[in-house]
């Protein structure tokens, strides 16, 4: 199955906090991460294909003709804003880290001073606070549509385990490291 962006590199530098300077394949790689490691959980599995398929059928990220009605809605107002903000988070995590051919490592730039470790800390600390809200906000809007059956594609996994199970949308990541 081909999986494609769910955003283009554009929006997430017009929305997101990456400079327009970035390295657009850092960008896409980060949106794929992202995507892969935190949207799939949140959607699940069938939503998230789906959302794929629509955005395969308009010819890739950023468009509305293949995504319409609560669709886009969902798209627009809830998965975009949590995958940019997973990707501004990813980004700050390799922009000064490089793998070359022969090691990997920190780079510099002569016109701008790198932050100091406990100021990393604390950006890495309000990013992963922005980008769980986000997801949150997914989640409940997901929540909320289950006894409409809006997306019935979450209903078939998601819905029916919020039955047994209450919604833990308190803590959606934590870290391992302080």
């Amino acid at each position: 199955m081909i999986i494609n962006n769910f955003i283009s590199v554009d929006k997430v530098k017009e929305f997101g906090l990456i400079h327009e300077n970035v390295d657009t394949k850092i960008i896409s790689t980060c949106i794929r991460r992202a995507q892969d490691t935190t949207l799939q959980d949140a959607l699940g599995t069938s939503l998230y294909r789906e959302l794929n398929k629509r955005i395969i059928n308009q010819g890739g990220p950023g468009g509305n003709e293949g995504i319409t009605g609560v669709y886009e809605v969902l798209m627009k107002d809830y998965v975009w804003p949590a995958l940019i903000a997973w990707t501004d988070y990813r980004a700050s995590k390799y922009q000064k880290r490089k793998i070359r051919n022969k090691t990997t490592g920190e780079q510099s730039d002569e016109y701008i001073a790198p932050l100091s470790k406990s100021e990393l800390t604390a950006m890495k600390d309000d990013l992963t606070s922005d980008a769980s809200r986000y997801t949150r906000l997914l989640i409940g809007h997901l929540i909320d549509s289950c006894s409409d059956n809006i997306y019935p594609e979450y209903k078939k996994e998601e819905c029916l385990l919020q039955e047994f199970v209450p919604a833990q949308v308190e803590k959606f990541r934590s870290q391992i490291y302080s």
